[in-house]
């Protein structure tokens, strides 16, 4: 059983009421404070725009879906567990993401497994394909940071980062920079893998949508009859 906050360190308190006795379920691991939790803006309860996610006071396409209506031949949909947009979830993912610190996978990694599960249930015939991260990344960091966040599900990996030397990280790019990003993947499955398939592309966050849209378009050239994307933020 954990004890203490990943975050912060606090001592966590589990609380063991009648029907929890009565029902025998299991103890599930806490990794977030209360305190801590509280930082953090879930989306799935609130109105979010129906093309990337994002918070949305009308429930209506934001500015860069419309955009993205102009150049793509449809949206990707995609759902988010989490806003962006707050220092504890840009903290939290410079913290996992990139310093590093692996366990802190866990935070999120149920809530983010149930929530993708729920809204494209594998007996639906959904496959999960994590976006790739290059070998520079995965050398300096030991891990795909996605794979971690969603390593409760079967996940189906056919792609690859093309290896381009001198490549400049998005995290690193203003808007206009990564909406110019070339496609920088490599199917690397077998041909009847995707085919005909429904598939959801997992990633951690959704920024401007380029890169989810360059996977959308490298599964649909192979094959893929449908293709969303979960982010655990936006």
């Amino acid at each position: 059983m954990n004890k203490q906050c990943l975050l912060c360190q606090q001592d966590l308190t589990y609380h063991f009421d009648l029907k929890w006795f009565l029902t025998l379920q299991p103890l599930v691991d806490k990794y977030l404070c209360e305190r801590c939790a509280a930082n953090f803006i879930r989306l799935d309860n609130k109105l979010t725009c129906p093309g990337c996610g994002r918070l949305s006071e009308m429930g209506k396409l934001c500015s860069d879906c419309l955009r993205w209506q102009q150049v793509a031949p449809e949206l990707l949909t995609n759902k988010a567990l989490y806003s962006y947009q707050t220092e504890a979830m840009k903290g939290y993912l410079e913290r996992y993401k990139f310093l590093g610190d692996y366990r802190l996978r866990y935070v999120f990694q149920k809530q983010w497994c149930d929530f993708i599960v729920k809204n494209y249930p594998p007996k639906q015939g959904w496959l999960y394909v994590p976006i790739p991260v290059d070998q520079e990344s995965k050398s300096q960091r030991g891990f795909n940071q996605v794979i971690g966040l969603a390593e409760l599900l079967p996940l189906t990996e056919v792609l690859e980062m093309k290896q381009t030397h001198g490549r400049v990280k998005q995290s690193k790019k203003n808007r206009r920079q990564r909406m110019k990003t070339k496609q920088p993947f490599n199917y690397s499955g077998s041909e009847e893998e995707i085919l005909q398939k429904k598939v959801v592309l997992l990633d951690d966050v959704y920024t401007t949508g380029r890169t989810l849209y360059h996977a959308r378009a490298v599964l649909k050239t192979h094959g893929a009859a449908l293709v969303r994307s979960v982010t655990l933020s936006r």
